[in-house]
C-alpha cells in the first residue's frame, strides 16, 4: 500500500460512524471507508460539516427533555466523566484519566441530518478507553427503542454518498444515463417510496437529492431560493418545494414514474448584487462607509485601524483607503454572500 493510501485510511478512521442494523437489531459498528464510494476524504469532512450544521429536530416521540434524561441516566453512573456538555443532539464530555493526572475528551453527535435516528459519530481524543463506545451503544439503544416504530427513515445518512458541492454550484443538475429501451419503457416504471415526495419538503436537500436517486430518479435539478440571511426562519439547504413534472395521468394519481423530471427549489444565501469598487469609498468617512454596506445587505464587516495620522495633513482622520473581502482582495461589482466578510481599512491616529 503506498504512503497516500495510508494517509486516506488515516484521515478518515478519525471519525467512528455507528449505524442501527435494523434487521437484526444490533449495535455494527462501521468504519468510515471513503474508498468504498471513491468519496475524496476533503469531500467526506466537508460532508460532516453540512451534517452537522442541520438543525437537528426532536420529534414529540423523543424530545429534547427525554434525549438529555437518557443521556445524564448513562453518564452519571460513569465517574470518570467530569462535565458534559448537551447541545441540541451533540454531547461533549470530559473525562478523567485513571490516574486522574490529566483529563482527554470525547463527543458524541447524534445529528442524523437533521433527525436523531439512533446513529451517531463519535471523536473521541483517546482510542485506547472504551468509555465513549459503551456509553454511545447504550444512548443509541435506548433512543431506538423508542423511535422504531414512527420514523419514516431508519437512517438518513446511508443515502448520501456524494459531495454535491452546492456552495459552489448552485444549481445542479443529475441526469442518469439510460438505454434507449429504459426511457422508452420508464413511464410504466414507478418508483417506489417511503412516503409521499412533498412530504419532504423542510428536509435538507442533501437527503432529499440522494434519497430520489437511491430510489431510481432518472432526472432531478436543484435550484436555489437566494432568501437566507440571519434574520431567516429557514435554515441553510432546506428543501422549499418539490415539483414534479410529469404526464397528466400519474400526476393525478400521485404516481412518479422512472421517466419524471423532479425540480426540486432549496432555500441557499443571500446574494448582494454590489455596484461599488473599492475606489469609491476611498477617502470616505468609515461611518458611512459601514452604514453604506450594511445598507446594501452585509451583515459581516469588520472595521481595521491604520494608525498612520499624525497631523491629518497627509491622510485624515476615520477615512476610509480600502474595502476587502475575505480573500483581502478589494471589492469589486461583483455578486456577494450576504455574510461574506468584508473588511473596512480606515486611518487613524
Amino acid at each position: 500500500m503506498a504512503m497516500g493510501d495510508w494517509l486516506l485510511l488515516g484521515a478518515a478512521s478519525l471519525m467512528i460512524k455507528k449505524t442501527n442494523d435494523a434487521n437484526e437489531d444490533k449495535i455494527v459498528e462501521e468504519m468510515v471507508d471513503v474508498s468504498d464510494d471513491m468519496l475524496p476524504v476533503d469531500d467526506y469532512i466537508k460532508l460532516q460539516s453540512i451534517r452537522e450544521e442541520t438543525p437537528c429536530k426532536f420529534e414529540k416521540e423523543l424530545s429534547y427533555e427525554e434525549f438529555s434524561r437518557i443521556v445524564h441516566e448513562y453518564i452519571d453512573k460513569i465517574k470518570r466523566i467530569k462535565k458534559v456538555k448537551i447541545t441540541g443532539a451533540k454531547i461533549e464530555c470530559t473525562v478523567s484519566s485513571q490516574t486522574a493526572c490529566s483529563e482527554w475528551e470525547f463527543s458524541l453527535d447524534f445529528n442524523d441530518w437533521g433527525h436523531v435516528t439512533g446513529e451517531y459519530w463519535l471523536y473521541n481524543e483517546n482510542a485506547d478507553s472504551i468509555i465513549p463506545e459503551k456509553l454511545a451503544e447504550n444512548i443509541s439503544r435506548d433512543i431506538t427503542n423508542i423511535i422504531k416504530y414512527s420514523n419514516t427513515f431508519d437512517s438518513y445518512s446511508k443515502y448520501i454518498k456524494e459531495n454535491i458541492n452546492l456552495d459552489k454550484n448552485g444549481e445542479y443538475i443529475y441526469k442518469e444515463n439510460r438505454s434507449l429501451w429504459d426511457k422508452l419503457t420508464g413511464a410504466n416504471k414507478y418508483l417506489t417510496t417511503k412516503c409521499e415526495i412533498k412530504k419532504l419538503c423542510g428536509e435538507h436537500v442533501y437527503f432529499v437529492f440522494s434519497y430520489l436517486k437511491n430510489i431510481g430518479a432518472s432526472k432531478v435539478v436543484l435550484k436555489p431560493i437566494k432568501d437566507i440571511n440571519s434574520k431567516s426562519n429557514k435554515y441553510l439547504y432546506e428543501v422549499a418545494e418539490i415539483i414534479i413534472h410529469q404526464d397528466e395521468a400519474n400526476a393525478k394519481n400521485d404516481r412518479i414514474t422512472k421517466n419524471s423530471e423532479i425540480l426540486i427549489l432549496y432555500h441557499d444565501k443571500m446574494e448582494i448584487i454590489n455596484q461599488y469598487t473599492s475606489s469609491y469609498f476611498r477617502k470616505r468617512n468609515v461611518k458611512e462607509v459601514v452604514a453604506q454596506l450594511k445598507k446594501l445587505g452585509f451583515e459581516n464587516i469588520e472595521c481595521k485601524k491604520i494608525s498612520d495620522v499624525i497631523l491629518g495633513v497627509f491622510v485624515k482622520e476615520n477615512t476610509v483607503e480600502s474595502v476587502l473581502d475575505s480573500d483581502d482582495v478589494p471589492i469589486r461589482k461583483h455578486k456577494y454572500k450576504y455574510d461574506t466578510k468584508i473588511i473596512v481599512n480606515y486611518h487613524a491616529k
